[in-house]
């Protein structure tokens, strides 16, 4: 964790996101039953350009007006990566291509297309997963009684 910044913003973090290493849930697989379509992140580092800032369970769906809240503030792009990009071989250089979900100071954000989608109300929610369309090649082997023996 870079302690400077984290010091330097203390107190928009902690307007915004709360406490670090909060939870929001105390099992993960008990709230994704529960919201099927939220975009929890649990263990999530929020990381400016020079480095992690805070950590813990954010809940796209529902926190991401405060991430665009901070990024004003802060007057830089917030980023929010999986634990594994920030944390243990990357604490020092958090990995911010890898971004779930990034916003910009004036508001633009990014995220991962492929599994997040922004919904008609403006909230990010899990994309539903599309059916299956493509045909699926088949492929056998015919033995030859003769060769049983």
């Amino acid at each position: 964790m870079n302690e400077e910044l984290a010091r330097r913003y203390e107190a928009a973090l902690r307007e915004t996101l709360g406490r670090e290493g909060r939870m929001i849930s105390l099992s993960k697989s008990g709230y994704r039953k529960n919201y099927p379509d939220r975009v929890p992140v649990f263990n999530g580092n929020v990381c400016l350009v020079g480095g992690k800032v805070w950590w813990g369970d954010l809940d796209l769906t529902l926190d991401e007006p405060e991430l665009v809240a901070l990024a004003r503030r802060v007057g830089q792009t917030v980023y929010v990566l999986y634990e594994s990009d920030a944390r243990f071989c990357n604490e020092g250089r958090p990995l911010l291509g890898r971004a779930v979900y990034s916003v910009t100071a004036s508001g633009h954000s990014d995220f991962e297309y492929e599994y997040l989608e922004r919904t008609r109300d403006g909230t990010l929610r899990r994309r539903q997963s599309l059916p299956e369309t493509r045909r699926r090649v088949r492929a056998g082997i015919k033995l030859d009684r003769r060769w049983g023996r």
